[in-house]
């Protein structure tokens, strides 16, 4: 990922360091008048103490468009990466929210941009919302489906005007494993980069190899995770104790209780 975004080697062990419980500065676009940037102020000094940096915009009226618009192209196109999330609304059992993938996803894309600003902290990062635009799901009532061309040309599309407003770092996540979606996105960023001399890529696809080392089967990529047993993770697979264990983790209340009562596999 730092190849792709930076120019430089992908591995940088000699500066390897335990990351911050919490950010040292938090960066805001919005009115220094408004409720939330009051409310914002007072949660993240009042508890953390971190340094805040306010680029001062109007959000509403007539002239905020215009307002929004400045601050976003005050933004340094060479060190900014864009972040969005491109995973289905999809069953994943009686028990977990149909989101699941999306905030896996935005968990997952969050903490690897985390790892990566501790390192660069000259980068700065602007967070899209997230795209339920994905194929192969789970045919159930709830699960929405598009076709695999319909993802690589959403995201040709959105890369690309990206791209043409200077912004060529484009990181897609993903937490879905529909192989015609993996491949699809990965198409989004080639199309991308070849056309638009953009610089795309999926933070999902990158890290695949790295996390199951090649290997669909979860107990041989978990199993020497402490406090749950190889033999638990045998067979696990959608909606299992992986992504359960995940979803309490990132969305808590939204998983729902019954899960405690449902068969292993």
């Amino acid at each position: 990922m730092r190849r792709c975004t930076c120019g430089h080697s992908a591995s940088h062990t000699a500066v390897d360091s335990a990351l911050p419980r919490v950010p040292r500065a938090v960066g805001l676009v919005t009115s220094k008048r408004g409720a939330a940037y009051g409310d914002v102020v007072r949660v993240a000094r009042g508890r953390f103490g971190v340094r805040l940096v306010l680029a001062h915009c109007l959000v509403q009226g007539p002239e905020a468009p215009g307002s929004i618009t400045r601050a976003i192209d005050a933004l340094d196109r060479d060190r900014t990466v864009v972040l969005v999330t491109s995973s289905p609304l999809e069953v994943h059992g009686p028990h977990l929210p149909v989101v699941a993938d999306i905030a896996e996803s935005e968990g997952l894309i969050g903490r690897a941009m985390e790892k990566v600003v501790a390192r660069h902290e000259e980068m700065v990062v602007a967070r899209l919302p997230p795209l339920f635009v994905a194929t192969d799901v789970v045919p159930q009532a709830g699960s929405i489906r598009f076709s695999p061309d319909t993802v690589v040309r959403v995201l040709t599309e959105l890369g690309t005007s990206l791209a043409r407003q200077g912004f060529r770092h484009v990181w897609v996540g993903n937490f879905h494993g529909g192989p015609r979606h993996i491949l699809a996105i990965d198409r989004a960023a080639h199309a991308v980069n070849r056309r638009a001399g953009g610089k795309m890529l999926s933070v999902f696809g990158v890290l695949l190899k790295d996390i199951t080392g090649g290997s669909s089967d979860l107990a041989a990529v978990l199993g020497g995770v402490g406090g749950i047993a190889r033999e638990e993770l045998k067979g696990d697979a959608h909606g299992g104790l992986v992504e359960t264990a995940l979803l309490l983790h990132l969305t808590g209340a939204h998983v729902d209780p019954s899960y405690r009562t449902l068969p292993p596999r």
